[in-house]
């Protein structure tokens, strides 16, 4: 079944046009043009200073209590969307996380995976969204 990331939860282009009247959906924004990345958030999303993560580029908080992280590296050339998701997986299951399958999804132009997890208590889940794009791996959390 092919799923595609709701617009409530990310508006993001990684390397397309810019989102259609962006502005007046969202208040809240992050760009990095050496990386070609453009985001926008839903209003009420404070971005956050936080350089204690490698490769976090950017971390937004609601005021409601929901994150959002999104990590950049770069990529071998053998890693794409589903190795990312698998690996990472791989090590929540570690750790005692259920982790349903990653499934395919789109990040704007992009093809990706989608994890979706959950804490063995059930008081936290974590979703997260794997995009290559040329020679740089990206990922988004919620």
């Amino acid at each position: 079944m092919r799923r595609v990331l709701p617009l409530f939860v990310l508006a993001a282009l990684l390397a397309g046009p810019p989102l259609a009247d962006a502005r007046r959906l969202s208040r809240t924004s992050y760009s990095n043009k050496r990386l070609g990345i453009r985001i926008f958030l839903p209003a009420r999303w404070v971005q956050q200073m936080r350089s204690g993560y490698p490769g976090l580029l950017a971390s937004f908080q609601h005021p409601l209590g929901a994150r959002f992280l999104l990590s950049g590296k770069t990529r071998k050339p053998s890693e794409t969307p589903t190795t990312l998701a698998n690996r990472n997986a791989t090590q929540l299951r570690k750790r005692g996380w259920t982790v349903k399958r990653p499934f395919s999804t789109r990040l704007g132009p992009l093809p990706a995976k989608m994890l979706d997890a959950q804490n063995r208590a059930g008081t936290m889940r974590v979703q997260q969204i794997y995009a290559v794009r040329g020679k740089h791996a990206f990922v988004l959390t919620l």
